[in-house]
């Protein structure tokens, strides 16, 4: 195992601190599916797209499903019907859609999802059937989920500064060894919520 890797013992591929910013960041492109390669992984443009990018491994056969946060006013709208505990909605559904095609068509249990923010609650809904390793990045936390445990499959990773994931600070049932803090590099909200605190790990780190 590398010196840097985090052993949180769940079902599924780890994926770096490195290719995860890499991969969340590529998700907020215009075109993100013209992307053809990032650390080895290749991506598969006929299921890709700006809400969610679906990538493959063809040496370690690690499959990753990275689903985009908030951009643009619909997803605004998205936000908004889901903290009101809406998700009957297509950005959920397409999320579904691609993650369980993704699943389907890769048949390996070599599985990570990845999400930023809003994405997070979107990959929490396409993996209830899955239930694979799923790594969460400065994750949109709702007030119904301080009465729930934090899924055992979940790294959530954040910013000790995100506004965006602050209640899972005051989650009772949070998870100490699936949760990753890092330190803020200032007051800059916008930046605290970016995929950029990732660069403020060793690369190789392992989640």
């Amino acid at each position: 195992m590398n010196e840097n890797s985090v052993n949180f013992g769940l079902i599924g591929g780890k994926i770096n601190a490195q290719t995860l910013h890499h991969m969340i960041k590529n998700g907020y492109a215009d075109n993100p599916q013209d992307t053809h390669n990032i650390d080895g992984y290749v991506i598969d443009k006929q299921l890709s797209g700006q809400r969610a990018q679906v990538y493959y491994h063809p040496d370690t056969k690690h499959l990753v499903i990275n689903h985009r946060g908030t951009k643009g006013n619909q997803d605004v709208m998205t936000d908004i019907k889901m903290m009101l505990g809406y998700k009957n909605n297509k950005r959920f559904a397409h999320g579904k859609e691609i993650t369980d095609k993704a699943i389907k068509k890769y048949d390996t249990d070599n599985i990570t999802l990845s999400a930023h923010s809003l994405g997070s609650q979107i990959a929490q809904y396409a993996n209830e059937k899955h239930k694979v390793h799923q790594v969460s990045l400065n994750p949109a936390i709702l007030p119904s989920d301080l009465l729930r445990k934090q899924r055992s499959n979940e790294v959530i990773v954040r910013s000790e500064l995100d506004p965006i994931s602050a209640l899972h600070t005051s989650r009772p049932f949070k998870s100490k060894k699936n949760t990753v803090d890092i330190k803020p590099a200032g007051l800059d909200l916008l930046n605290e919520h970016s995929s950029d605190i990732l660069k403020r790990i060793d690369g190789e780190t392992e989640f």
